[in-house]
């Protein structure tokens, strides 16, 4: 196990303070900016959730399928079976979590109401 030095160690806690202090204020000056507008048009609001959370699974899904597809080539040259069907299960996850994550989304975005 590696030591860590006094030096480090402070560094790292302050380095991990400021992130923690930073992230409060940057949510305490969204509330006071959300606070003070009269009126929030919510149609915006859920668009870019309803886009932000589409972008994030299909991007988490095509790292799938890239992932599956080296380790499918990886296999053709090694011959081993193993590799091969773990690059196919690897596809199908990432084909099945674009298609499946897209219909969840749209659909709970379709529920909710803002």
């Amino acid at each position: 196990m590696k030591k860590i030095n006094s030096k480090q160690f402070l560094k790292r806690y302050l380095q991990l303070g400021v992130m923690v202090l930073m992230t409060v204020l940057m949510a305490l000056q969204a509330f006071a900016t959300t606070a003070t507008v009269a009126t929030v048009d919510t149609t915006e609001i859920k668009g870019a959730v309803q886009g932000a959370l589409i972008a994030i699974i299909s991007i988490v899904g095509a790292g799938f399928i890239l992932v599956g597809a080296i380790a499918m080539i990886q296999s053709q040259a090694s011959n081993d079976e193993n590799q091969k069907s773990q690059g196919i299960k690897q596809l199908a996850v990432g084909i099945g979590l674009i298609v499946a994550g897209n219909a969840l989304v749209l659909g709970f975005m379709q529920m909710i109401e803002f």
